[in-house]
């Protein structure tokens, strides 16, 4: 870093580019893992998950006395002896010989009220004023009252006092009581300060866990108390056993607005697919609702939602059936697992097309790509019929190279899989290596002349759609009689090559860009239209002069 600040030059480190759902699972397990850690070595602020609460079950009037008998107040004496004993251990670096406190009078004393148990709130409180308490206090919270006789140094008590569990300081907020000393229940006596602390849910404060109580008499002497509460008052609560969200469900809600828009689209272009024969009626709005979708696909399902569908799903469904695991890694990605349920419904209801045609970003990509070509005026490239057909067989030959290395090493077939362009273009935006930048480039690039070049005679993808779909319930792309013998309009204008000499469409190739129906259903497209209706035409004319 040094030597890079030193010659001026910056560089870019990107670990993991959009990851989403590789971070978050990552972060998820770290976390995880860290919070089990703490739990088993008693950190604080990790309790166990499991927390003992007040049992209310049963509630019974109780004096000041018979609080502190019971343990649910702490009482704390404080003597000379104790402090002069310390300083005298922090001089010397080892404990003195035990004191003897006898009949002394302690110089201070502290009282611990646990605050938080109905037994304690609504016997040392009015009754208006426990209903108070109630009201405002937060019930996650915990509050311990801390009552104090005597002085030192002229200081409130509390200040002096701390509290330590699971080895780390609790951690304390005042917080105000809403009555003054006299009014609580407390004994008759002089009582010279009262706080009240607040311990916030973060802390995990177990009340039936040991507490250390530090008293700091002075720089050099502390005395030091345990503080436990009895736990005949106490309940186990498992709510907080519960299991914590699932990452997948996280991760939905924060990509809800997404979702929302992902599920839109998918709407409209079912919407369209049930109506096709009525939305290509007016080619100039058909035209402009396709070339504004292929725009969706590109920028929103692709470039931000990452929604790019790949050979490396298919291969992970095929590994995680065959390991009998779990399908839930794919719930992780909402958009990913969307798309991919879409998918498989459309092929079985119209094939593989409503994907490659429509929804594959890297697709559309080359479409836009094929429109700039043909507005640069460069000239199309139809691939003659003899290099056509062995190069249309390559995907499927590529889709067994990578399905069959799957079995060998699921690492070897993803690096196979690097013959889709799409990691690069689409996941990466074109920031990677050189080579693969290129490659991506090469392919655009072939898309100016030769329409979709890559997804005809590339795709692995493509190819298993192919397969998948090849026999839809649905094929609504209607053909006239005409249609191969004589008239080869629609085939000579099907840019993707899925229709034969005969008319017949080979579904595992078109891509159902509709533009056969357009030209079909359009008297001014179809050539079977115009010349019946030239026909027509001549005849009337004829009917003229003949009447004449």
């Amino acid at each position: 870093q040094q030597e890079l600040q030193g010659s001026g030059k910056s560089t870019y480190i990107d670990g993991i580019t959009n990851a989403t759902v590789t971070t978050n699972a990552i972060n998820r397990t770290i976390t995880k893992a860290a919070r089990a850690a703490a739990r088993a070595k008693e950190l604080a602020g990790y309790a166990a998950l499991n927390r003992n609460i007040p049992n209310t079950d049963i509630f019974k009037k109780m004096s000041f006395e018979q609080l502190l008998e019971a343990g649910l107040i702490k009482h704390w004496p404080i003597y000379e002896q104790q402090i002069q004993s310390a300083m005298l251990d922090k001089k010397l670096g080892y404990p003195s010989q035990p004191i003897e406190i006898n009949n002394s009078t302690p110089i201070a004393e502290l009282y611990l009220a646990y605050m938080s148990h109905p037994l304690v709130s609504k016997n040392l409180l009015p009754n208006a004023e426990y209903d108070n308490w109630t009201q405002q206090t937060n019930p996650t919270d915990q509050y311990i009252l801390i009552l104090s006789k005597g002085a030192w140094k002229e200081s409130p008590l509390p200040s002096f006092l701390k509290m330590q569990q699971r080895g780390a300081e609790v951690i304390r907020k005042p917080d105000s009581l809403s009555v003054s000393d006299d009014q609580l229940h407390l004994p008759e006596g002089l009582w010279n300060e009262s706080l009240l602390i607040r311990i916030p849910a973060v802390a995990s404060f177990d009340p039936l866990t040991r507490t250390n109580l530090i008293f700091k008499a002075t720089q050099k002497a502390k005395l030091k108390e345990t503080y436990t509460l009895p736990k005949d008052y106490f309940k186990l609560d498992k709510s907080a056993d519960q299991k914590e969200t699932p990452l997948w469900q996280l991760l939905w809600q924060q990509r809800q607005n997404e979702i929302a828009l992902l599920l839109l689209g998918l709407t409209v272009l079912t919407i369209l697919f049930l109506n096709q024969h009525y939305a290509v009626l007016n080619p100039t709005v058909f035209h402009k609702i396709r070339w504004a979708y292929l725009a969706f696909t590109v920028l929103f399902i692709g470039f931000y939602a990452q929604g790019q569908l790949s050979i490396v799903n298919i291969l992970t469904i095929q590994h995680l059936l065959l390991d009998d695991s779990s399908l839930d890694l794919f719930l992780l990605d909402p958009i990913i697992f969307i798309l991919g349920c879409y998918v498989l419904v459309s092929l079985i209801l119209f094939g593989r097309g409503l994907f490659c045609g429509w929804l594959c970003p890297f697709g559309a990509l080359q479409e836009f790509s094929g429109w700039v070509g043909k507005k640069l005026n460069i000239k199309q490239l139809k691939i003659k019929k003899r290099w056509h057909n062995p190069l249309q067989k390559l995907k499927y030959l590529l889709l067994a190279i990578i399905i069959g290395a799957s079995f060998y090493s699921l690492t070897l077939a993803e690096t196979l899989a690097e013959i889709e362009p799409f990691k690069t273009s689409i996941t990466l935006y074109f920031i990677r290596d050189w080579q693969y930048v290129i490659y991506a480039l090469i392919l655009l690039i072939l898309a100016l002349k030769v329409h979709k070049f890559y997804c005809r005679y590339l795709c692995p993808l493509g190819a298993c759609l192919a397969i998948l779909g090849a026999m839809p319930i649905f094929n609504w792309l209607t053909r006239r009689a005409e249609c191969g013998s004589p008239c080869q309009n629609c085939r000579m204008n099907c840019e993707i090559d899925a229709i034969n000499k005969q008319g017949k469409i080979d579904m595992r190739e078109c891509v159902q860009c509709l533009e056969c129906i357009v030209i079909n259903n359009n008297p001014t497209l179809c050539a079977i239209e115009v010349a019946e209706a030239k026909k027509q035409k001549l005849q009337q004319r004829h009917i003229k002069l003949m009447c004449k």
